[in-house]
């Protein structure tokens, strides 16, 4: 009897340790503590002096002059985010990305991440309330060859695409399964893209505010994992039944 025991309780730590050991980051820097944008990469694409992604402080001004403050981040050890800085008087668009590898497609694979975006009309000095064609942020899952720009050739998965309301002020929680998008083993790209490619009477600008990215691996337990399991499950059922029937 102690020697079924043993092989009950050590079939459920087979199946226990193939979760504990199992999780694993495939994302540098996501929370930009490090206070510049090691491991990842930025590009913009418009005249120079027109904008980039920067990284700041939580809670302090926006770098568009006399807007809205930042907020802060639901994180409350992060001390620094990464932020697109507008328009800065001419059309641009501005990408923050970073490569990532699928080594083992029998994973789940989840993508979180925390994220604002403000929008100003200059006009009628206001929140934009709503994406415009010129106007918006985005974030994909490109393949790794992809053109950085690119809004439709090698974007496998749109996430995010358009503005916060003007109601909202304040980083929100993303997260999402993309196990079914990265399922062939290779490198991806995780991208964040903001557009404020207008210029003109009455356009305006935006802010992309990102932090805590993460793209974590979860490993579906194997075949043999589960019948483990099941047999020590199925001993502990039949245990207390004879424990009950007194038999």
């Amino acid at each position: 009897m102690k020697l079924l025991q043993i092989a009950l309780f050590a079939s459920l730590a087979v199946f226990a340790t193939s979760f504990s050991n199992a999780s694993q980051e495939l994302i540098t820097n996501g929370d930009f503590e490090t206070e510049d944008f090691s491991g990842w990469t930025v590009r913009d694409q418009g005249l120079e002096g027109t904008g980039s992604f920067t990284i700041e402080a939580p809670g302090t001004n926006s770098t568009v002059p006399g807007l809205y403050s930042r907020p802060t981040p639901t994180n409350d050890s992060s001390n620094f985010y990464a932020v697109s800085d507008g328009n800065q008087g001419a059309p641009a668009v501005h990408v923050m990305l970073q490569n990532f590898t699928v080594t083992d497609p029998n994973q789940s694979i989840l993508l979180s991440f925390q994220m604002f975006v403000n929008g100003w009309i200059w006009s009628s000095g206001s929140r934009a309330d709503s994406a415009t064609s010129d106007l918006f942020a985005r974030v994909d899952i490109l393949s790794s060859d992809a053109d950085p720009f690119s809004l439709s050739t090698g974007v496998l998965l749109n996430i995010y695409n358009g503005i916060d309301p003007a109601s909202t002020n304040a980083f929100q929680q993303y997260s999402q399964d993309i196990s079914s998008v990265v399922a062939t083993s290779g490198t991806y790209t995780l991208r964040f893209l903001v557009s404020d490619n207008i210029s003109g009477p009455g356009t305006g600008s935006i802010n992309q505010g990102v932090d805590n990215v993460h793209v974590t691996v979860q490993p579906v337990p194997e075949p043999t994992t589960m019948g483990f399991f099941g047999l020590g499950l199925a001993g502990l059922i039949w245990k207390g039944r004879k424990r009950f029937f007194g038999k």
